[in-house]
C-alpha cells in the first residue's frame, strides 16, 4: 500500500488557511467512496489523506479524488478543485 509521501502545501486550501508553505508527514489514506476492482486495476474513490504537522497535530485533507491502483503502483486519477 501507500507507505509514505511528503506533502507540501503550496497554496491556501479551503479549511487550511494559514497552512501554505507548511510541511506535513503522511499518516494514512482512506477512501470514503469505496473501491471497485476491474480486470487489471482497482479504483479507490473519495480519498481522505491524514497528515501530521510539525506541531504533532493530525489533520485530514482532501487533496485529490480517486486513485487508480495496479499492483503496487498508484496514480492520481482525479483532482479536487476548491
Amino acid at each position: 500500500g501507500i507507505r509514505s509521501i511528503r506533502i507540501q502545501i503550496r497554496t491556501i486550501r479551503k479549511g487550511f488557511e494559514g497552512a501554505a508553505g507548511d510541511a506535513y508527514d503522511f499518516v494514512a489514506i482512506g477512501f470514503d467512496g469505496g473501491s471497485t476492482p476491474y480486470e487489471t486495476f482497482t479504483v479507490h474513490r473519495d480519498s481522505r489523506v491524514t497528515v501530521r504537522g510539525a506541531d504533532g497535530a493530525e489533520r485530514e485533507m482532501r487533496l485529490f479524488g480517486s486513485v487508480l491502483q495496479r499492483g503496487d503502483e498508484y496514480k492520481l486519477f482525479s483532482y479536487v478543485v476548491d
